[in-house]
């Protein structure tokens, strides 16, 4: 037979586990990184947008710094496809990007200028 302390435990764990695991996974997440041109030097003003591939929610965008820095804070964890993009360059995009619960991730973008028609 069962003792009520070991099902008195059992409950306790059954709601405190789900709590925890959710304040976990809640840990905000953020990239940072610069945006180069293909001399290496910083280019300002280009827009970085992350997009979740599984929630598809509202994307998170911010342009760069006049050093060519950003950084994107407080996002959830997830998968994400991260795009910068600036006129008159090629729009750079990598996809599957993951961020685990609290991970800061580093990224440097080399974009390339586009090529002009005669």
């Amino acid at each position: 037979m069962v003792s009520r302390r070991t099902v008195l435990m059992a409950l306790v764990a059954c709601a405190v586990l789900p709590a925890a695991l959710a304040a976990q996974s809640s840990k905000p997440c953020m990239i940072m990184g610069v945006v180069q041109d293909a001399s290496r030097t910083p280019l300002s003003g280009v827009t970085i947008e992350a997009v979740s591939d599984v929630t598809g929610d509202q994307p998170h965008v911010i342009s760069t710094d006049s050093e060519g820095k950003f950084q994107l804070t407080d996002l959830p964890s997830g998968t994400y496809t991260i795009t910068a993009s600036i006129p008159e360059y090629r729009t750079f995009k990598r996809e599957g990007v993951y961020l685990a619960p609290g991970m800061n991730a580093s990224m440097i973008f080399v974009l390339a200028q586009e090529r002009t028609r005669d």
